[in-house]
C-alpha cells in the first residue's frame, strides 16, 4: 500500500501524519472501528463508485457492477460461518456492510440523480474522502498485528511491513 506513496515520494509525509497525536492512540479506540467499520467504508465507497462510473450505461450493466461486491462479501461472510470459506465469521462485519447497503440506498437518489454539478462535486469528495479514511484505519499498527498473527498461524511472513518501520510487537 505504501510502495506508490515511496515513489510519489510522499511517504515522509504519511508517516509524519502516522506520527501526528491527532487521532487517539490505537488501545482506545473500539475493536469495531478498527476491524469492521473500515469493510463498510470501502463498501459504501465501491457502490458509490460503480454508480458514478456506470451511471451513463444500461441499467442490467448498472445494476450488475453495483450489486456485485455487496452480494460477494455477504456471501463470503455467511460461507465463514459455515466453514466453507477461510476467515473469520464476525457479526460486526456482516452489519457494517448491511449499514453501508442501507447508507447507499437512501443516499443515491439525492445524491447520483442531482443535476446540480457541483452537489456532485461535494459528494464525490466525500466519497473519496471515506474511501482514504478507510484505507488508512486498515494500515493501523493493530490491523498490521492481527495480519502477521494469521500470517504466522498459515506458516507464511507477511514482507509488507508497516511505513512507520516499526515491528508489529513492539506495541
Amino acid at each position: 500500500m505504501f510502495k506508490p506513496l515511496e515513489l510519489m515520494g510522499l511517504l515522509d509525509d504519511v508517516r509524519a501524519l502516522r506520527s501526528a497525536h491527532w487521532l487517539p492512540p490505537i488501545e482506545t479506540v473500539p475493536e469495531w472501528v478498527v476491524y469492521s467499520l473500515p469493510d463498510g467504508m470501502w463498501l459504501l465507497s465501491y457502490m458509490f463508485a460503480m454508480e458514478f462510473i456506470w451511471n451513463n450505461d444500461s441499467k442490467h450493466i448498472r445494476l450488475f457492477f453495483i450489486w456485485a461486491m455487496p452480494v460477494a462479501i455477504i456471501a463470503h461472510e455467511f460461507c465463514q460461518l459455515m466453514g466453507l470459506a477461510s476467515g473469520t465469521w464476525d457479526i460486526l462485519d456482516l452489519t457494517s456492510y448491511s449499514i453501508a447497503i442501507i447508507i447507499y440506498l437512501l443516499t443515491k437518489k439525492t445524491i447520483i440523480m442531482t443535476q446540480n454539478m457541483s452537489l456532485k462535486l461535494i459528494c464525490s469528495c466525500i466519497v473519496a474522502a471515506v474511501f482514504v479514511i478507510g484505507a488508512a484505519s486498515c494500515a493501523t499498527s493493530k490491523y498490521q498485528q492481527a495480519l502477521d498473527k494469521q500470517l504466522q498461524q498459515n506458516g507464511t511472513s507477511n514482507s509488507n511491513q508497516s511505513p512507520t518501520n516499526e515491528s508489529p510487537t513492539s506495541n
